[in-house]
Formats: C-alpha cells, structure tokens, sequence
C-alpha cells in the first residue's frame, strides 16, 4: 500500500495544473490540424507559510521518505476533497463503458445509484475516480439524476482504461496517485522561528 500524503499542515494555497499533450501541424494554407493521443496527468504546487518547526517536521520526513522521485503515494487535494455538486448516493457505472470514439466530443460515463431527481449531483470540475482505477477524471458539465438515480457523467480526460458494470464511482476524497517533482528540497528558517514559502510540487504518476 503506497503512502499518503499528510493532511495536515494544511497548504497556504494548492495550484492544480492540467497537462493535456497534442500533436499540431499547420499547413502551407496555415490552416492548423491537431490531434490528441488521449494521455493526461495533473501536477499540483503546495505553498506553506509560517511553519513551525513540528509542522515542517511532518512535510520534510514525509518528502525525505519518498526518496526524491522515486516512490508513488496518494495525495487528495484540501481544496477539492469535497466536490461542488450535491453528490448524494452510492454511484456506480451503468454497464460497460470503453474508451472514447475518436469521432465523439466528449467522454460519458453512464452511472446509477444516485439521489433521484436531483440537480447539480455532480458539477464541472469535480474530481471522479473509479474502483480499482489509479487515473483521475473531472467532469467538464454540470450533471443531474433523474427519477431512477441514473446520471451520465461528462468527463475528461477519455477513459484511460474501460471501466466496468457495477464499479464503484468516487467522489469524495478523491486521491491521485502521485510522486515528487523533484529530488532536491531546501528551506530557509527565518527568525520567530518559521519556515516560510515552503512549496512542494507534485506529478500524478501512473504505470
């Protein structure tokens, strides 16, 4: 079981970052064409301030154990630990769902076990994850149940791998499996005495 990232201290501010790679080639014409090879990863920028010295215990043991980029660990943002929408139920996939049409615009997952008849069960840019999946999605529209508790969830990236009938939908809490950006860290110590502008920057990482 790999490590999870300490809850607390809890950051100053977190910068979540979106890397979406495209392949581009412009013309003679100058007209552009793009195509995507369906590969994503998140990335995430901490900053501390005003630690003290036990506070910035915890952070630096925690990093000093991960040996530079080496090892993988499991980070759920403060920020977005709890999603927008209303997210009430026990979600689940609703048959089979494969990876994504390159003809289609947009990646649905259909669901169930929802809270029925509700608006705004889960809202654009909330994290999804699915049982058993290391990847982590978002939704990029506002989603509502019907009279059922079926809900289709608009996500993106595309499905990394299919997901199955009856999986399990997380919403709450949602870990990325990360590692360090870095293998080197140094903080300075300021009088009171304080750590301060402590940043730690960390890379969803998957195999």
């Amino acid at each position: 079981m790999s490590a999870i990232y300490p809850a607390w201290p809890r950051p100053k501010s977190v910068q979540i970052g979106s890397t979406t790679p495209t392949i581009v080639s412009e013309s003679h014409s100058l007209r552009l064409q793009a195509r995507s090879r369906n590969v994503h990863r998140w990335t995430f920028s901490l900053v501390y301030m005003d630690l003290t010295r036990d506070e910035h215990a915890i952070l630096r043991a925690f990093c000093l154990a991960q040996r530079g980029r080496l090892n993988r660990f499991q980070f759920v943002s403060p920020i977005h630990a709890v999603p927008r929408g209303v997210a009430a139920g026990s979600p689940k996939v609703h048959g089979s769902s494969f990876l994504r049409d390159p003809l289609d615009e947009a990646m649905r997952v259909p669901t169930r076990g929802w809270a029925p008849n509700t608006a705004g069960i889960i809202k654009a840019f909330d994290f999804v994850k699915f049982n058993g999946h290391s990847k982590v999605y978002a939704a990029t529209a506002d989603c509502d149940s019907d009279e059922t508790g079926h809900a289709t969830l608009v996500i993106e990236p595309g499905l990394r791998l299919p997901v199955a009938d009856d999986e399990t939908v997380i919403i709450h809490d949602v870990s990325f499996t990360c590692s360090l950006v870095e293998d080197r860290f140094a903080d300075k110590l300021i009088g009171g005495p304080w750590y301060q502008d402590v940043e730690i920057n960390l890379v969803e990482r998957l195999s």
